[in-house]
């Protein structure tokens, strides 16, 4: 279950949100821009954060990713950095992947047609189809290489959102 709340005041957006999993495990986490570096500042659990991602160019999907993270736990003090380097398309594992919304109310203020806000209840599911590689068909049988293909279909998702 995910709860969020966005809110924009002179040209300041601030997202604070809160998630509960099947476990019984919540968390929290505020999040905005920073005009100044222009990065995001993030206070999520017991850490305060503020990342910078830069994205440069490069050929098709070789394009580099660079970001820079500072983060300090609000409980002990102690102050950790790291830089990550990157692709800037991550390469999915072999499967045809589907994400769904599935909106279960109406959007503020009724349907709008053609965009608007996204309803304040949808459901987003994402799953992985598995194909094989290679499938060969044979006018002597047609239905040997269907016995003989593996599809599978996997739920990696299922997030109920909550949005006001």
């Amino acid at each position: 279950l995910k709860v969020l709340k966005r809110l924009q005041a002179k040209g300041n957006r601030l997202l604070l949100g809160g998630s509960c999993d099947s476990a019984g495990r919540c968390s929290f986490e505020a999040k905005c821009a920073e005009p100044l570096l222009g990065g995001t500042i993030a206070l999520s659990g017991r850490s305060l954060r503020w990342s910078r991602l830069w994205l440069l160019p490069g050929l098709a999907d070789a394009a580099t990713r660079v970001e820079v993270c500072s983060a300090v736990d609000l409980r002990t003090g102690k102050p950790d950095a790291e830089l990550r380097l990157g692709l800037r398309r991550a390469f999915s594992k072999r499967g045809l992947s589907l994400v769904h919304a599935v909106p279960l109310s109406l959007p503020l203020g009724g349907e709008q047609e053609g965009g608007g806000r996204s309803p304040p209840l949808r459901l987003e599911v994402g799953a992985t189809l598995d194909v094989p590689a290679e499938v060969t068909l044979s006018a002597r049988d047609p239905r040997a290489a269907l016995r003989s293909a593996r599809f599978s279909v996997d739920i990696d998702r299922a997030d109920l959102c909550v949005e006001y």
